[in-house]
């Protein structure tokens, strides 16, 4: 046999990887390509080679990235509709009331501008109906995206959706009839398995887990399982990756084990195929099924794969054919991880010799894919979690065993239905690790919240590599760069007492810290995701807030208490407040109800310390009857000879008793956090004139539904001089309180961007 020689190949296979995985999505340093051809140019033998060609191709790939175009956000217009002609990259799934799918557009019209628009976006329109049969269609609807969150760090605009307000503005056009064939007959089974989950009951933790493990539908796991995962360092285990195609390889093995070779090698290839066209063309599963294919393929072939050779090689091609997948996180996840199985861990593996045998190489095997994917994985996800390759030596096989499981129960049940919704309740017990590690506290996982830009979390995976590879000869360079991350984190909290309004879109969320002390005033929220991770979790782990004294729930509108039931699961909370009556509700009962967390009601009158900060709460009296925005907790914050009022929601109801509170306090407020996001229904004349502040903050979403803030409530506060401060326009708003000086304002999201278009 003649083997691909693996050092022969191997400078090219590095050049390539390097531009596979450099470019936007990594915001590739030049200091760090210098870095690291330095290193290449001063090592011995092949292993220099190979470092030089990787930094050569980050180089190559970052500047690339300068080609693309700068007006790309401007169009389309996403307040005009438009027509586009795309066809199908997944499958049709239905969540929230909608249908939607994956659709890679090929062009797209505008008025009288016609353009190729080569991106994957998602369409949407509403459930109720099935979906339009077919593979390639021609679509009007609006395209648009979230306008992303103008903090410090910023989180960029979302995916384009189109939104389609009916199926009968879809309509098929011409296409290959094999592969509208082929597509039917995927949506087919889909739709069988699906059927199948949701007769045996689609919200058993069984049926829950089997569709994230074969389908892909993340979606379908709760929010309290992925925030645990995560918290864990083991969201991977929910992806769709090499794990699942190399369980399907074995079984596909032993299913041919009495075959011949080419027998044996036709059923390995069906079953990755199939089960590629069942799950979808995911980046991850792409370049394991790839990989899996061409390594038979080679064996056939009798020219044993070398798999350092492998990965980059079907990297390339996968870039080659889709040249935006590098600024797709989730594969460079898949690519970076792979890479550190297949170079690191073996070395890993023959360094830990006072290890047992049996523990040397697993363990080897989740520190090196950690340490791997820590430039891309902690500054998108902002946690470290040291013991995460402990939690994923536990995790990983019983991850197999389940999707084993489920994959055994979804032949089942396409072949015998009843069969499969007999032996369903099996699966809840291989899903119910996953429901109870909701359960374990932030602080037993150990999870540090921590944000640091991609080149300071490369040097802090290098530190880590050479303290693992040789603590004695690596010891001086692992301690340069733990120092250049150290000088790269967050600095101290500064001593002066500081206000903090972050960009949470339609919602709110303002911080209020003093020193290493900080509560957090409701947290935003959406129906669709985690904005606690997402959002607010960056902005506490930039600002180095590493435990909250308190998070304080204004009212139970999941637009406050969203976030705080969030990031109550990432970080250690000393109490929860809140005004009372609010535990019918569902999201305030669910964050009262946490475990471990004490809860205290306020009244107006009752009052708090945190730091500098006095905390007086001024509305709602005992007995209040008052409808829910009305009825918004609200507190007078005082430090430095300042005072903040925190409205909540309160409307102008809620208001003539909060200007009787008002007249009975000492001091007056000189900042107004603006009630109901600038709604015309709050922030009445009578209010404005009781406290005279000198500066409105208003928290609001980009072009949100309501018209916040409205032009009454501006025309109000501007005919009294009073200086506004919005999020829509200025993104977050950060305000230091100096006694003896003025308030010091910083605005690290302005100038947002197209915020000259918003009004």
């Amino acid at each position: 046999m003649e083997t691909w020689k693996a050092p022969v190949l191997a400078p090219v296979a590095a050049l390539v990887a390097g531009a596979t995985v450099g470019g936007p999505a990594t915001a590739v340093s030049i200091p760090l390509v210098t870095v690291l051809l330095a290193l290449g140019l001063t090592l011995r033998r092949g292993a220099g080679w190979n470092v030089a060609a990787l930094a050569l191709g980050l180089l190559g790939a970052a500047t690339d990235g300068g080609r693309l175009p700068t007006d790309r956000h401007l169009f389309p217009d996403q307040q005009r509709p438009v027509t586009l002609v795309g066809h199908l990259a997944g499958h049709w799934s239905e969540h929230q009331e909608r249908l939607s799918v994956p659709l890679r557009v090929e062009t797209l019209r505008q008025g009288t501008r016609v353009e190729s628009w080569p991106m994957t976006i998602s369409l949407s329109l509403p459930a109720g109906e099935p979906p339009p049969a077919g593979y390639r269609f021609r679509v009007r609807g609006y395209v648009r995206r979230s306008a992303g969150f103008a903090n410090h760090p910023p989180v960029p605009a979302g995916r384009w959706r189109l939104w389609v307000k009916s199926r009968v503005l879809i309509e098929p056009e011409p296409g290959s009839r094999d592969i509208e064939l082929l597509v039917d007959r995927m949506q087919w089974l889909r739709r069988r398995l699906d059927e199948a989950l949701r007769t045996g009951s689609g919200t058993r933790p069984g049926a829950i887990i089997t569709r994230t493990l074969v389908l892909g539908e993340r979606w379908a796991t709760p929010v309290s399982w992925r925030r645990a995962l995560r918290r864990a360092g083991m969201s991977h285990l929910l992806a769709l990756s090499g794990l699942h195609v190399g369980l399907l390889v074995g079984i596909s093995l032993v299913v041919g084990a009495g075959l011949p070779p080419g027998g044996r090698f036709a059923v390995v290839g069906v079953a990755v195929v199939l089960y590629l066209l069942v799950a979808g063309p995911r980046p991850s599963l792409l370049r394991a099924s790839a990989m899996v294919l061409v390594a038979w393929t080679s064996l056939r072939l009798e020219r044993p794969p070398v798999a350092a050779n492998l990965l980059p090689l079907v990297a390339g091609g996968m870039v080659l054919i889709e040249p935006g997948l590098p600024r797709d996180l989730g594969f460079c996840l898949t690519v970076a991880a792979t890479a550190g199985i297949i170079h690191l861990a073996p070395i890993f593996a023959r360094r830990w010799t006072v290890l047992p045998d049996r523990l040397r190489l697993p363990l080897a095997t989740t520190v090196a894919a950690q340490l791997a994917t820590m430039p891309w994985a902690l500054p998108a996800f902002h946690l470290v979690t040291p013991l995460a390759p402990l939690w994923n030596l536990l995790a990983i096989p019983w991850t197999a065993l389940t999707l084993t499981g489920c994959l055994i129960w979804s032949c089942v049940a396409l072949i015998l239905p009843p069969v499969g919704r007999l032996v369903l309740p099996l699966l809840d017990l291989l899903a119910w690790p996953y429901a109870a590690l909701g359960s374990i506290t932030p602080a037993r996982t150990l999870a540090w919240p921590l944000h640091l830009s991609p080149p300071a979390a490369t040097l802090l995976a290098v530190a880590v590599g050479a303290i693992c590879l040789q603590p004695k000869r690596l010891l001086a360079p692992a301690i340069v760069c733990l120092a250049a991350c150290r000088l790269a984190a967050p600095g101290a909290p500064a001593a002066a007492p500081e206000i903090i309004v972050l960009d949470v879109g339609q919602g709110e969320s303002v911080l209020l810290r003093q020193g290493s002390r900080a509560v957090l005033v409701d947290g935003g929220g959406w129906r669709f995701g985690d904005i606690g991770g997402r959002v607010v979790l960056p902005v506490l782990a930039e600002l180095g807030v590493r435990r909250l004294e308190a998070v304080v729930l204004s009212h139970p509108d999941l637009d406050h208490c969203g976030g705080l039931l969030d990031i109550v699961g990432y970080l250690p909370v000393g109490e929860i407040w809140t005004a009372p009556g609010w535990t019918a509700t569902r999201c305030a009962r669910q964050l009262v109800s946490k475990p471990g967390l004490p809860v205290r009601v306020l009244w107006a009158g009752e009052s708090a310390v945190v730091g500098d900060w006095q905390l007086l709460a001024l509305h709602p009296r005992a007995g209040d009857r008052r409808g829910r925005n009305d009825r918004s907790l609200v507190l007078a914050a005082s430090a430095a000879g300042h005072c903040v009022l925190l409205t909540g929601d309160v409307e102008a109801g809620g208001e003539r008793q909060l200007i009787v509170a008002l007249a009975e306090m000492a001091s007056g407020c000189d900042i107004l956090k603006v009630p109901h996001h600038g709604s015309s229904s709050s922030t009445s004349v009578a209010l404005l004139e009781a406290l005279s502040p000198r500066l409105a903050l208003i928290s609001a979403g980009v072009h949100n539904r309501y018209g916040h803030p409205s032009a009454e409530t501006l025309d109000r506060l501007t005919r009294r001089g009073i200086r506004v401060l919005r999020t829509d326009r200025h993104g977050m708003i950060r305000l230091t309180l100096h006694r003896s000086g003025p308030i010091h304002i910083g605005l690290p999201g302005s100038p947002r961007l197209g915020a000259a278009a918003e009004r």
